[in-house]
């Protein structure tokens, strides 16, 4: 008889075991899911870049919708000109819910130039586009 009891307690401490295992599943899951609702639901990097030269100036629309510029928006644009920096530009906020629009004078841009657009977002994400000027 007293192994049949040792049995069943033993058998109620493997449950009680894989409640605690199970317990701590269901927390770590729990605080998982509240990081995840806590970060930022719409954050996503740029869509896309395309840019307009006339001479040596550049006209620059990064696609990046937003509904609150003042906390999403596009943080900093880098302009490499044959593969050097030439423009590094911050930036507070962006200038329309659906993109950022910029123009740039660059001395000495001409046919056959390469230049490198990297658009970096305020809460997640870069994109970069290389263009060839025509």
């Amino acid at each position: 008889m007293t192994g049949h009891v040792r049995g069943a307690l033993s058998g109620n401490d493997v449950t009680g075991r894989e409640r605690k295992y199970s317990m701590k599943k269901s927390l770590i899951f729990a605080g998982m899911m509240t990081v995840l609702a806590v970060m930022p639901a719409r954050a996503h990097p740029p869509s896309d870049i395309a840019i307009k030269a006339d001479g040596t100036k550049v006209d620059v629309v990064i696609s990046h919708g937003t509904k609150d510029a003042a906390k999403h928006y596009i943080a900093r644009i880098t302009v490499r000109h044959n593969g050097k920096d030439a423009i590094v530009q911050d930036a507070i906020t962006q200038t329309g819910e659906a993109e950022q629009d910029v123009s740039y004078v660059i001395p000495g841009l001409a046919r056959g130039d390469r230049l490198e657009i990297e658009a970096d977002c305020s809460l997640y994400g870069t994109l970069t586009r290389d263009f060839t000027i025509e």
